[in-house]
């Protein structure tokens, strides 16, 4: 589920100011697949990035007050991620990425059985392909595409120049095509 910055905003308000759980828990259960995922793509244990993540979330609600402050909650929330995570890879000295979860790229109305099993063809080849990237350029690719970082927010997040991300995003994106390249022509 995606949140619009208007209502972002409301109900990080909500949390900050009234203390609202309701509030709380809908932030808490909107941002848990991005932030889950992301988290698992650099601790390589998806029940380690669940429990960075309820952390992160803790310390949101714990931050009362000062989470009015805050400029940009997305954005805030990926690097808080980010360096719990690499805050545990430090302690566990391991420092490895894995693989994503499926990305739907294609947004195409099914009007059939047959449409639909295509879609679910070419959403696991789209997978097959990102999952052939290198960990860093699936992590560029992710951030953009999916969490819909642009590229500058992207850089800082990941501490990239903008060049980097630019290069990394081109990369995956040739790489995809020639990877989907014959299964869209088989598919004609």
């Amino acid at each position: 589920m995606r949140l619009k910055n208007e209502h972002l905003l409301k109900l990080q308000c909500d949390v900050a100011l009234n203390r609202n759980q309701s509030a709380y828990k809908e932030l808490f259960i909107s941002f848990y697949q991005s932030l889950t995922s992301f988290a698992a793509t650099m601790v390589s244990a998806e029940e380690v990035a669940e429990e960075i993540y309820s952390d992160t979330m803790l310390k949101i609600w714990l931050m009362e007050e000062k989470l009015n402050e805050v400029e940009d909650l997305k954005q805030y929330l990926f690097k808080m991620i980010k360096n719990a995570a690499l805050s545990h890879l430090k302690k566990t000295a391991k420092g490895t990425f894995t693989d994503l979860d499926s990305i739907d790229l294609v947004a195409f109305s099914c009007r059939s059985p047959e449409d639909m099993l295509l879609k679910t063809e070419l959403q696991n080849q789209i997978s097959a392909a990102v999952l052939s990237l290198p960990p860093q350029c699936q992590l560029v690719y992710r951030l953009i595409r999916e969490d819909e970082f642009n590229y500058r927010q992207t850089a800082e997040l990941l501490d990239l120049s903008v060049n980097t991300v630019e290069r990394h995003m081109n990369n995956a994106v040739k790489k995809i095509v020639g990877y989907l390249k014959p299964y869209v022509i088989s598919a004609h």
